[in-house]
């Protein structure tokens, strides 16, 4: 994968400072997967978002981008294993289409979600993992902080 800075990408953070117990490997195949479709899809000089935050319930973290984005009809098959999207056609993008289905089903077992929202201009997911799923068993203590 070519790094942010290999395509000159500005990457904004807002990533509130916490303690939550959870599998932060799952955790990280969810932001690696999504990361990852992020830089390859942003074109040069491009912006990407990340902003993580606990609400009363949830640990939410969002990723956007000012890619091409994903089609109205395209969404429906977004997370089924080996699906190519048009740009990833269309593209010199390399893409097994296995990244959106393996990060979904990271979020699950996490007891999570992985929604794509519709947006006017490039890609925007949001991942939910509820507080209440996040019991000791099993689990390590994670800091989340804005570094």
């Amino acid at each position: 994968m070519r790094s942010p800075s290999h395509k000159n990408i500005e990457v904004k953070q807002s990533i509130t400072d916490m303690q939550v117990q959870l599998d932060i490997e799952k955790l990280s195949t969810v932001l690696d997967n999504l990361i990852s479709n992020a830089v390859k899809y942003t074109p040069e000089h491009g912006k990407i978002s990340i902003h993580a935050t606990r609400t009363k319930n949830d640990l939410e973290i969002a990723i956007k981008d000012n890619g091409p984005g994903i089609p109205d009809a395209n969404q429906k098959d977004l997370f089924s294993p080996f699906y190519h999207g048009e740009q990833a056609s269309d593209s010199l993008v390399a893409s097994s289409g296995l990244g959106l289905f393996i990060a979904k089903e990271a979020a699950s077992a996490l007891q999570g979600e992985l929604r794509y929202i519709t947006s006017d201009a490039g890609a925007h997911f949001l991942v939910r993992i509820p507080l209440s799923s996040m019991q000791p068993n099993h689990v390590q203590p994670t800091e989340v902080t804005n570094r």
